[in-house]
């Protein structure tokens, strides 16, 4: 471990606000926190413009005693490597330190200890004009632990401002770290700290996206903790739920899976609002299933013990849409569930770390803590229209260095070994796909392999499906030339008019005036439940039953003697035909007749019944229901 450090350490060019807020938290983890509070507050005192600190509070087991405290100072160097336990995310044992140092001048460590509260402070040493130390005497940077108060002059105002809060509720908190007076750019060019962070909404709403997906995985416990951030903008915090960039539970198969449980509550239904809330639902389920997420096979290295390879492919900008549409706030199946897809990026963010482009490519998990997104390595993947491609490593920290090199901030992977990106070739070679999707992935190929072929990516006028593999077929998803997917004016979902053996579920047959049999708007295939015919009858109009006898002739002709008295076989009759009333068969109608009535008018539906004594009540009814319908009298010409 070292104790001091030169200056130069502290210039790195690379660390993000992101990178150091996800250090501190991945320290309140291992801690053991249950509850992670991330405040941004104004920094007025270094007199610059747009200045902002930020603090992070956690109720973990802190520090055992005044050398814990400050032994955490200490740098961690690869080779003197700190005993860890078998679940720590951390790594070199700098984050506490170096990466708020080299954007912040400050950082201030408090920790409640044996009832007391105790605090310690470091400095930028190229900025502070303060080598960094610990051995050094005095002990000026790191500061050696003293306990707090409210008065001491070496802290400026906004510091004793957010530790007065650590005190109030210090039964709830154990640390509270915090960074203030910036030394450079917070956040992108252009981007103003204080409007984004303190009193915007964007700048917090950015931050829950990027550490939900972070720490997704330890979201997800049984037992999660709960991280939130807090700015004077909003009195009740952002709370930060999962996000999943893989869109995983919108798949083929998890369709299918929701399609069946509303299936089983539609059998339930109280009455007929819910029962066309829930058909909706399932026809939803039924048009949307080949337009989810693509998932392709999991492979599970045989190779390097604990390597697991998934790829994905997310739905196409309007399929997204649509599901958002058709799902509760959050694109959730249910208020059960607390994982949201990662949807898009915050708009005004307080930078573009996470815009489409950059939200792609390789997802590295070092256990449960995504490390880095966002490249395609040697895949070589440059068009934007590939965006919607992801691909899950995940593995154990135990592979650190043998396998995976992990930047000592762990915001990336610097390099992993030949075995590791052989294993992931071999992965994304097993093949998957098949007609539960829609083209292109309607057929089963490897995702990945690498022939000329299969890495040949279409054109932008010639998108023709990879005979090879599928990890060019995403670009087949749009353009011209490309997987025509279209959204319909009748169910509102999306089709593809290529596809011959996909039917809208609202489409009616003009042959037999009926949906969901299969019909094409070429064939009908309905079929008849007297004769067994296809394609012929209409429903309750079997066109093969004999209108004498009723009966069904295969070729004689009917035989029942005509009922006028001219003893002639029915079809031979030359009588003049009776009319007689359909329902009860008789030349005056002796069908029960009560009274007129509308038993259903609710939302779009209406049912009515009408008896034809009831001739002023039915008219009345009529309007009723043209006027709930908003059908208009002459339209009926």
């Amino acid at each position: 471990m070292a104790r001091s450090v030169p200056g130069i350490v502290f210039n790195r060019g690379d660390i993000t606000l992101e990178t150091i807020i996800a250090e501190i938290v991945d320290n309140s983890l291992d801690a053991k926190a249950k509850k992670i509070e991330i405040e941004f507050f104004e920094y007025k005192s270094s007199g610059q413009s747009q200045d902002i600190g930020f603090a992070v509070f956690d109720d973990g087991k802190g520090f055992a005693d005044i050398e814990g405290l400050f032994d955490s100072f200490e740098i961690e160097e690869k080779t003197g490597k700190k005993e860890r336990a078998a679940d720590d995310i951390g790594k070199y044992h700098i984050g506490l330190k170096i990466a708020p140092l080299t954007m912040f001048k400050e950082l201030h460590v408090l920790s409640k200890v044996d009832d007391e509260i105790l605090f310690s402070s470091a400095f930028n040493p190229n900025k502070s004009g303060l080598d960094y130390d610990m051995d050094q005497t005095p002990r000026v940077n790191p500061t050696y632990p003293s306990m707090y108060h409210p008065k001491l002059s070496q802290l400026n105002p906004e510091i004793h401002q957010v530790i007065s809060k650590f005190i109030k509720t210090h039964s709830a908190w154990k640390t509270c770290v915090i960074g203030c007076h910036r030394i450079k750019n917070i956040l992108d060019d252009g981007n103003k700290p204080i409007d984004l962070l303190v009193t915007g909404s964007s700048g917090p709403k950015h931050f829950a996206q990027f550490l939900g997906m972070t720490y997704q995985k330890y979201l997800e416990d049984a037992e999660p903790p709960m991280i939130q951030i807090t700015n004077c903008r909003k009195d009740s915090p952002y709370k930060i739920h999962p996000i999943d960039p893989f869109w995983k539970d919108f798949t083929p198969s998890k369709f299918r899976e929701k399609q069946i449980q509303f299936e089983h509550a539609l059998s339930k239904a109280s009455d007929d609002e819910e029962e066309l809330e829930i058909q909706t639902q399932i026809d939803f389920c039924k048009s949307m299933a080949r337009y989810g997420t693509y998932k392709g096979y999991t492979h599970v290295s045989s190779k390097i013990d604990g390597i697991k390879v998934t790829p994905y492919v997310i739905p196409v900008g309007e399929a997204r849409t649509i599901i958002a549409k058709n799902t509760i706030e959050g694109i959730r199946w249910n208020n059960s569930t607390t994982t949201r897809p990662m949807h898009r990026a915050v708009t005004n963010a307080s930078s573009e770390l996470l815009a489409s482009n950059r939200v792609t490519g390789f997802f590295f998990y070092r256990g449960k803590r995504l490390i880095n997104f966002g490249k395609f390595y040697e895949l070589n993947v440059k068009d934007n229209d590939a965006n919607s491609i992801r691909i899950e490593v995940e593995y154990p920290k135990e592979l650190d260095d043998t396998h995976f090199e992990v930047s000592p901030n762990k915001e990336r992977i610097d390099n992993f070994s030949e075995e590791t990106w052989a294993d992931i070739i071999r992965a994304l070679k097993q093949s998957e796909g098949g007609p539960e999707y829609a083209a292109p992935f309607n057929v089963e190929r490897p995702f990945f392999i690498d022939t000329i072929i299969a890495r040949k990516e279409p054109t932008k006028k010639k998108r023709k499906p990879n005979p090879e593999a599928h990890f060019p077929n995403i670009l087949v998803r749009s353009g011209e030339g490309g997987a025509k997917y279209k959204k319909c004016s009748a169910c509102g979902f999306l089709h593809n008019p290529d596809d011959n053996d996909e039917i809208c579920l609202k489409f009616v047959c003009a042959k037999c005036s009926e949906k969901n049999h299969g019909c094409t708007p070429t064939t009908c295939h309905y079929t008849c439940s007297v004769c067994t015919a296809k394609g012929e009858c209409k429903p309750g109009n079997c066109v093969n039953v004999c209108k004498f006898c009723k009966l069904i002739h295969e070729e004689e002709s009917c035989k029942k003697i005509c009922p006028g008295g001219c003893g002639k076989p029915a079809p031979d009759c030359i009588c003049t035909p009776k009319e007689v009333c359909d329902g009860c068969n008789k030349d005056k109608c002796e069908c029960f007749e009560g009274e007129s009535g509308m038993p259903l008018a609710k939302g779009p539906k209406v049912k009515l019944t009408l008896y034809r004594k009831n001739k002023e009540k039915n008219v009345e009814l009529l309007k009723s229901a043209l006027e709930r319908l908003d059908i208009q009298p002459d339209e009926l010409a």
